[in-house]
Parts: structure tokens; C-alpha cells; sequence
């Protein structure tokens, strides 16, 4: 799968680097099954819409050792912050962005050392 580098900002903080970001879509569906003398009835909310948007960002950041990684993650962490902001994605090949409101920040973990960069992952969520 090629991916395009990206150029990612939360809470006006940009992330990494070098970045990209992979969303997914987890709708709401509600089952109910009504058993019934003719058969059974099966009522579903899956055209309701609704749902859960996550966005899991890849950042690659050139650091030298293990405990600069550290340091930066939690600056990272802390510049943030934890409350609703607008997730921006720049398209670095095309200067097309995305802009996401009302998303949160959900989780952070470092990734793998490499001998040039460090990679890391955040994930953040909207609502919709």
C-alpha cells in the first residue's frame, strides 16, 4: 500500500516530522429481531448514520536515542492538549487539506527505532 506523506496539525500543533494518516469509520448498528407467526422481523439502524470517525496518525521524527523519543511524545502529549479541536490534513503532493472539527485525542504510543527516525502512533476520534 503507498501512502503520501502528510503534513497533520491538531490544536494548532503540527505532528512529526513527517506524517500520514489513515481513517476508518465505525457506523452505529442496532439489531433487533422480533420473532413472529410468519417469520421473524429484523429491524436494523444501520441507515441511521451516526458512528464513530478515527483517525490513527503515523509520525516519523528524526531523534538520536530512546529517551529524546520520550521527551518529545510528552511534550507532545502535553501541547495537545485534551479537549475538542479541529484535526487539519495537508495532502503535501496536491497543497489539498481536510479540515476535522470536534475531534479528541484518544491515545499516543511510541513505535519502533530506527536508525534515522522513530515512529509513533496517535489516534484521535470524532464523533458523528
Amino acid at each position: 500500500m503507498a501512502t503520501n506523506l502528510q503534513r497533520i496539525v491538531f490544536n494548532s500543533v503540527e505532528i512529526g516530522d513527517y506524517a500520514y494518516c489513515i481513517p476508518s469509520y465505525e457506523g452505529n448498528t442496532v439489531v433487533r429481531i422480533v420473532p413472529r407467526a410468519l417469520g421473524v422481523l429484523i429491524h436494523s439502524t444501520t441507515e441511521m448514520g451516526g458512528g464513530l470517525r478515527t483517525f490513527t496518525v503515523i509520525g516519523l521524527v528524526k531523534k538520536t536515542n530512546r529517551k529524546d523519543m520520550e521527551t518529545y511524545l510528552a511534550g507532545l502529549y502535553t501541547s495537545l492538549g485534551t479537549g475538542p479541536s479541529t484535526l487539519a490534513i495537508y495532502d503535501v503532493n496536491h497543497s489539498a487539506h481536510t479540515d476535522y472539527t470536534n475531534c479528541y485525542l484518544n491515545r499516543i504510543s511510541p513505535g519502533q527505532e530506527d536508525t534515522l527516525y522513530n515512529t509513533f502512533e496517535i489516534e484521535f476520534i470524532q464523533s458523528i
